[in-house]
């Protein structure tokens, strides 16, 4: 009796490892096909529309009106290729460290970064969208000045 009571433990014991063992196969399984569909996307440059989409996206949030925001292509070293890129007018006082992160954010999913550039003495700041070292956008923010040469206290 103490044989039969031993048996049917052990077995109950196997049959509730192998559920368990086919139950997280199937999530690891199901798991994985995530991960390619996120590995495909992140290995895939972002298009034009979908980079455009984003930066009119985030100029929104970060409320910069229309008006001062121009899109223009850009042409770049010898080969004469056209870079796309916005340029924003913003005040003096507009912190472009919270659009460089929430454009990080954005463009993450496709694999690429943000390279960001202070400038000074221009005014500007620049930032460039990389993917597998590759620019392919950029955004130009200048500090706007008023027609008395002085520049603007208008907040954002």
């Amino acid at each position: 009796m103490a044989f039969q009571k031993v048996f049917f433990t052990k077995m109950w014991v196997m049959a509730v490892l192998a559920s368990a063992a086919v139950v997280l196969g199937g999530i690891l399984i199901s798991q994985s096909n995530v991960v390619e569909q996120s590995t495909a996307e992140m290995d895939r440059k972002p298009s034009p529309a979908e980079m455009k989409t984003i930066v009119d996206s985030l100029a929104r949030v970060f409320s910069i009106p229309d008006a001062v925001v121009r899109q223009r292509r850009e042409s770049v070293g010898k080969k004469l290729q056209l870079m796309p890129e916005h340029r924003i007018e913003v005040s003096s006082d507009f912190s472009t460290l919270g659009f460089n992160r929430a454009l990080s954010r954005s463009v993450a999913r496709f694999g690429s970064i943000v390279a960001g550039e202070e400038r000074p003495r221009e005014k500007k700041t620049v930032l460039r969208v990389l993917h597998n070292d590759k620019q392919v956008w950029t955004v130009i923010f200048s500090a706007n000045k008023t027609a008395g040469g002085k520049e603007s206290n208008n907040r954002r």
